[in-house]
């Protein structure tokens, strides 16, 4: 999982533990922690998850979330469903 900020920056980086296949077609989700700049502003900064296996990816439509602008507060964000 990697947290970039508008302009591409890497800002923080995590691993994500391995996910079951969804063969019961019910999404799989995992909760990663990202240690953030104390001085990240966040507003429009993107999460992605980019996989480093070899199996290819049906689709990247759904691996990257655009966080809110303005940002209050951090809320936990879900890839999942999207």
């Amino acid at each position: 999982v990697i947290l970039r900020d508008k302009a591409g920056k890497t800002l923080a980086v995590a691993r994500t533990p391995r996910l079951r296949a969804p063969t019961d077609l019910v999404p799989k989700t995992a909760l990663v922690k990202l240690r953030v700049p104390t001085n990240a502003a966040l507003d429009g900064d993107t999460i992605t998850i980019e996989s480093t296996g070899t199996i290819p990816e049906t689709t990247l439509m759904n691996n990257t979330v655009r966080l809110p602008s303005p940002l209050s507060v951090a809320p936990p964000v879900s890839l999942a469903g999207r």
